[in-house]
């Protein structure tokens, strides 16, 4: 956005780019582009960066970590995000929907199960096979995702 306009008017996009739109304002295209130098700067990888859907919404793709090593990263994304903002004269919000009129804005995840070294991914040839008295492997990840709903 602009700006967080004082007066309670609707806050004004930074572009009005869409779905991975490269030809956006260079306001939005220039912001991406401080604000994942500034993540690797300090450590955090960034796999890509994009246009998303609505005006003003970029997505910036943090590499897979542990869960703490990520935990800590995107907190400290997110205020990374806001500081490149406001260094630029925009401002970074992470609403999940900031214009009533626009597609909404969210994170989200993706989870990788490993065992050890091993990366557990359900196999169609196998997906009924209990093994090691364990439930089949296509019910493992509905487990973790349950178990990640509970932790909230």
């Amino acid at each position: 956005m602009d700006e967080v306009p004082a007066d309670g008017s609707p806050p004004i996009p930074v572009d009005s780019g869409g779905y991975f739109d490269h030809t956006t304002h260079s306001a939005a295209r220039d912001f991406r582009r401080q604000a994942v130098l500034a993540l690797e700067r300090i450590g955090i990888s960034v796999e890509f960066s994009h246009h998303e859907v609505a005006p003003g919404q970029q997505e910036i793709d943090l590499r897979y970590a542990d869960a703490l090593a990520t935990a800590d990263n995107v907190m400290t994304f997110r205020h990374v995000v806001k500081e490149v903002a406001l260094s630029q004269g925009v401002y970074a919000t992470f609403m999940p929907k900031p214009f009533s009129d626009q597609p909404g804005s969210g994170m989200h995840t993706h989870l990788s199960l490993f065992t050890g070294e091993k990366q557990r991914v359900p196999r169609p040839d196998r997906r009924d096979e209990a093994v090691d008295g364990r439930p089949p492997v296509h019910r493992r990840p509905a487990g973790a995702r349950a178990g990640v709903h509970r932790g909230h």
